[in-house]
């Protein structure tokens, strides 16, 4: 026996298995992967159903000393103090609360540019 899509206006209405004498009697289409609901343009059968949303991308963090080893490495150890501010300033705060940093935190990110360090080198990962 093998396995037939039964199409009705391009669109598999049922699947079922059964000899070629009888898949020509109805009109079925051998398919072993087709399935009801699936389109059927004469040639190809294709599943309607779009693709799953691939899972957000995960954040990925870098440990404030490796950062900072990484500023004293390129000269820009003062420069980027100097531009996160003093206590009670929002830049200098949110450092001094975190354990690590978002590679993508934008405001990083445009910190770093500001003072002439790459981004990219800085939040590499580990």
């Amino acid at each position: 026996m093998t396995r037939y899509a039964i199409v009705s206006n391009g669109l598999v209405v049922n699947v079922a298995t059964g000899d070629a004498e009888w898949a020509a009697s109805v009109g079925a289409v051998q398919s072993d992967v087709a399935q009801i609901g699936w389109a059927y343009d004469g040639k190809v059968f294709t599943d309607p159903t779009p693709p799953p949303e691939p899972p957000p991308a995960r954040t990925r963090y870098v440990r404030k000393l490796l950062i900072l080893d990484r500023l004293s490495d390129a000269g820009l150890f003062d420069a980027a103090f100097a531009a996160l501010g003093g206590p009670g300033e929002v830049g200098y705060e949110r450092w001094q609360a975190a354990s690590e940093i978002a590679a993508d935190d934008a405001q990083v990110r445009g910190l770093l540019t500001a003072i002439g360090a790459d981004p990219d080198v800085i939040l590499a990962p580990e």
